[in-house]
């Protein structure tokens, strides 16, 4: 929980209402509930006993892969119509009561063109800031899957090693969207998901967010 996520600093004046900062008290921006990374390496044996065929075919081969899970990026609910007009262009909408926001429903196609229900919400009132809550709904989540297969090839009674190494980052091209359009009134693509996001988002520092990216890669142990 905060106050404001980012620094007046660096941004210049980030609180609505300077003479009542508790209206902008909720969830941080910064927050995300959960991280999982989790990493797994199956390495099958070099079958010496089975004759060279099945040594050559199926022996010294490794399979590993990490998964990683990361909670979507929260959002809030604002207006293009600044009823506050303080210029700021921080109001948030105003919450239509009774009227369930259903966020993240249906099929990916159908979420994608309505991720929540822009009936919830409405314009604020003149001369208010705004009451929809701070960084209550949250974008889709984000998962990926990098993998590796490699084959080695061990000679001179194993004291040296050849390995061939395919590697693919994003192995199964998921693609992970970006947060819904937010602005109440005056906003094309309000409740809508029109973009993804990129590189450099992810824990464990691969290329997940891009389309899938493959290598391949020839290494000599000694």
């Amino acid at each position: 929980m905060d106050t404001t996520s980012q620094s007046d600093l660096a941004t210049g004046p980030v609180l609505r209402n300077a003479y009542d900062p508790r209206i902008d008290r909720g969830i941080s921006s910064l927050n995300v509930p959960y991280v999982w990374n989790n990493f797994g390496t199956w390495q099958l044996p070099a079958f010496k006993g089975h004759g060279a065929l099945a040594n050559g075919l199926l022996g010294n081969w490794e399979f590993s892969g990490i998964y990683s899970l990361v909670a979507g990026p929260p959002f809030t609910v604002g207006t293009s119509v600044q009823g506050s007009l303080d210029q700021q262009g921080n109001d948030r909408a105003d919450r239509v009561t009774a009227v369930p926001v259903n966020v993240h429903k249906g099929s990916q196609k159908q979420w994608l063109a309505h991720y929540y229900n822009t009936a919830a919400f409405t314009e604020n009132a003149p001369g208010t800031y705004g009451d929809a809550p701070k960084n209550a709904w949250r974008g889709p989540r984000e998962d990926n899957i990098d993998s590796s297969v490699a084959k080695n090839f061990p000679f001179h009674q194993e004291q040296y090693r050849l390995q061939f190494r395919w590697e693919m980052y994003n192995a199964l091209n998921h693609p992970w969207f970006s947060g819904p359009g937010n602005a109440c009134s005056g906003c094309s693509n309000e409740g809508q998901i029109t973009s993804l996001i990129g590189a450099g988002t992810v824990a464990n520092g691969g290329q997940s967010g891009l389309p899938r990216v493959m290598q391949f890669a020839l290494k000599f142990y000694w």
